[in-house]
């Protein structure tokens, strides 16, 4: 699986050199934290959360774009926030804007999504995820060389498949879903941000 998923990287990025296109490099960092608690006042969950994700890619034209995603995420959680995990993503992805209103350009990307990820302690938990995903995206060109972007969760369309390892036990699941949740949309938790320069 993963001599595929380089494959069709370095695939992705062979075809849009061949059409004298433009690098660019975004991404995003993110720290989040939650401290839950009972009725009681005693610690149910506590725990951190850091998220690296970069990208790089091609505008290929006006209408065209693809690169590949990277996402590494590490943190703790449990009880009493002692139990470490880290998580790794990696996904080639194609852009299509469908509609260019000024600076602001509206599109559907579709990407093909890897991860793995694992704690570091008893029981440990280790897994794998495989997905094929299409969302909306919103891009905003600030200049010639700086962009922002947003992915907004409100359409949900994909496949996934998930291998799972707790302890000495396996487990695996198989997942469609499609459909449309507003209820997201006014959280941030709904909305993705980044930050583009292209060269």
């Amino acid at each position: 699986m993963k001599k595929f998923f380089f494959a069709l990287a370095l695939l992705v990025m062979t075809v849009a050199g061949t059409a004298q296109a433009q690098w660019y490099i975004g991404g995003g960092i993110g720290f989040s934290t939650n401290n839950a608690k009972n009725a009681n006042g005693l610690v149910e969950n506590k725990g951190s959360q850091f998220t690296f994700t970069p990208r790089v890619g091609y505008v290929i034209n006006d209408r065209w774009l693809a690169g590949v995603k990277l996402g590494l995420t590490t943190g703790t959680y449990g009880s009493w926030g002692n139990t470490k995990g880290t998580s790794f993503m990696a996904a080639p992805y194609a852009r299509y804007n469908f509609a260019l209103v000024g600076r602001f350009a509206f599109a559907a990307e579709a990407s093909i999504e890897f991860s793995t990820y694992g704690t570091a302690e008893a029981p440990e938990v280790t897994g794998f995820d495989f997905g094929l995903h299409v969302a909306p995206v919103v891009a905003f060109d600030i200049n010639e060389h700086w962009g922002l972007e947003t992915t907004v969760n409100l359409f949900r369309f994909g496949y996934q498949y998930t291998s799972q390892k707790v302890g000495d036990e396996k487990s695996s699941v198989n997942s469609f879903g499609i459909g449309v949740d507003g209820d997201d949309i006014f959280n941030l938790g709904g909305l993705t941000f980044s930050v583009i320069y292209r060269f």
